[in-house]
């Protein structure tokens, strides 16, 4: 009697399997879906990489490589005066960090003075200078241009950390390549450094 009442009807069995095994497989699928719908991301906009790695190498500062390098020039300047320095490591480095950024001539006009002006200030001034943030956004009715805002931390030794602000515009006629970039003139107490004012 026990046998009857328990034993499995093989039809039953078969069944069961069968949904269990179509079950499986359903949830399997709906996850991988859903996997893959995650996994989907925004298309890159290399106008923002360049115009975030530029900003990052800017406002970093001192860069020691850098100031090694242009202090390098500056004693051959001295050393050797009326003969012109050797600046092919100079040039070479200002290429490696800026030179796939920019347009060519984004690149020239760009590079005789904002690099000099924020790396050296913050050497001579005796401050260290570090990104917290770089916030980019493409302008809605000019897309070649973008609105940047660079939150950065600069202190000098012995006094307190000073926040800052730095927004301006970037202007990208290529894809990935920036052919102007021009700062607002609204960095506050920051703007003493840049112009070694203290």
């Amino acid at each position: 009697m026990y046998r009857k009442i328990f034993r499995r009807d093989p039809s039953t069995t078969k069944k069961r399997s069968v949904h269990w095994n179509v079950g499986v497989l359903l949830s399997l699928a709906l996850l991988s879906l859903l996997v893959a719908a995650c996994s989907e991301t925004e298309p890159v906009d290399k106008n923002k990489v360049a115009i975030q790695t530029v900003l990052e190498h800017e406002f970093t500062a001192p860069d020691k490589e850098f100031m090694k390098i242009f202090n390098d020039l500056i004693n051959q300047q001295s050393n050797n005066p009326g003969t012109p320095p050797d600046d092919t490591q100079f040039t070479n480095y200002l290429e490696k960090l800026y030179g796939p950024h920019f347009t060519e001539f984004g690149y020239d006009s760009h590079i005789m003075i904002y690099p000099l002006n924020f790396q050296v200030a913050a050497d001579d001034s005796g401050y260290q200078i570090t990104v917290d943030k770089i916030a980019v956004e493409q302008s809605e009715d000019r897309p070649r241009d973008y609105d940047f805002t660079v939150y950065i931390t600069y202190k000098k030794e012995g006094s307190n950390k000073k926040k800052a602000k730095i927004t301006g515009l970037a202007i990208c006629p290529e894809e990935g390549k920036i052919g102007k970039i021009r700062y607002n003139r609204d960095y506050g107490d920051f703007e003493k450094i840049i112009k070694g004012d203290f």
